[in-house]
């Protein structure tokens, strides 16, 4: 999966001046590392981002920028949520709530009741602003199919979101026949039900077409508009595609950049016990030491409070190249560091290697 890199700069990284669904219901100060700051609710965390959502706006902030005890707050937030998702039909979130009972789905030629099954609840909607009637709206509408489909077949990425379509035709005969057009995949809202759905009708731009990503409680992540600025459609989904790839697992940039909340996690989990090193992101190719005349040795390192090697040394010893090369290496790499009383704490680890 492929996407255009999420750019951000200065501190409200993203932001959009729309009015959000409903007042958060506490407000806390988000700091950086230099005291800047951002007010607002957690939102969620996506990827390297963690989204703070106040009463007028949505923003963005890397979480490489918190200080500690914001990371700390993250912490805390990511250890209350359940480790799964409820099942769409039972959640109580925000947007599931407002939506029950009022989306449709295309069945042949009819416009059929939405079957939940046993789908657990997206994490995301793409909520789709769109008529027949607009040309530019038939135009983006066969690209935004491709994409949805793409997504869908995606293991790591189909049941994290949904796209909601909100119709702006005239009647119910033009919604169905724009959905039949069009081969609309996904739940739309029914048009006798437009009007109810304020979380998310609201979200409309002065224009059509528009795409809006929200989370479960029905706070912006990406949209159409950024202001009275129109960025067309293709700007939030380019950014969701690319947010989705930032939120896989295993992804290095990812990875690195949620380092010091990882250790943060370690320390709370480590709260009423000692915990030791361990390897949080290690890059290492082994073919740059295929030709070593030693094949099992030891790698003897001084792991900091942060997590990085301070100092390192091989034994038995390994030719001088190759030794300055391994410890350069181990320089690179990042571990949750050792945790006593509740405190990060430096420690010397041997790593055994066998090439």
């Amino acid at each position: 999966m492929t996407g255009k890199r999420l750019l951000f700069c200065a501190l409200a990284v993203f932001a959009l001046s729309l009015r959000l669904p409903a007042a958060p219901q506490t407000t806390t100060v988000w700091r950086n590392e230099i005291g800047q700051e951002v007010h607002g609710e957690l939102s969620g965390v996506y990827g390297p981002y963690a989204l703070i959502a106040s009463k007028t706006q949505s923003s963005f902030m890397p979480l490489v920028w918190l200080d500690t005890p914001s990371l700390d707050r993250v912490a805390n937030f990511l250890a209350q949520q359940p480790q799964q998702a409820p099942l769409w039909k039972d959640s109580s979130s925000d947007v599931s709530r407002a939506l029950r009972k009022r989306l449709q789905i295309l069945q042949g030629e009819k416009l059929a009741p939405f079957d939940y099954a046993q789908r657990p609840e997206p994490e995301f909607y793409l909520v789709y602003f769109s008529a027949h009637w607009c040309g530019p709206c038939r135009r983006f509408t066969p690209k935004l199919r491709e994409t949805y489909q793409r997504l869908r077949a995606h293991p790591a990425v189909s049941d994290r979101f949904e796209l909601i379509f909100i119709s702006s035709d005239e009647n119910v005969h033009e919604q169905r026949h724009y959905a039949q057009e069009a081969s609309m995949p996904w739940p739309m809202v029914g048009f006798n039900s437009l009007g109810s759905v304020g979380i998310l009708e609201h979200l409309k731009g002065n224009g059509i077409p528009c795409l809006v990503v929200v989370n479960r409680k029905g706070h912006i992540l990406f949209h159409s508009y950024q202001g009275a600025e129109y960025l067309g459609p293709e700007d939030p989904l380019d950014k969701f595609i690319a947010l989705m790839d930032q939120s896989a697992p295993t992804h290095p940039e990812t990875k690195l950049a949620r380092h010091r909340l990882a250790i943060r996690q370690y320390v709370l989990a480590g709260a009423t016990t000692n915990l030791p090193p361990k390897p949080y992101l290690i890059d290492f190719d082994l073919s740059r030491y295929a030709d070593l005349p030693v094949k099992n040795f030891m790698l003897r390192a001084t792991i900091d409070e942060q997590g990085t090697v301070t100092d390192a040394r091989t034994d038995p010893a390994l030719p001088a190249v190759s030794e300055a090369m391994l410890v350069n290496d181990a320089k690179s790499w990042r571990f949750l560091p050792a945790i006593e009383n509740g405190v990060p704490t430096v420690k010397s680890v041997a790593i055994p290697f066998t090439l």
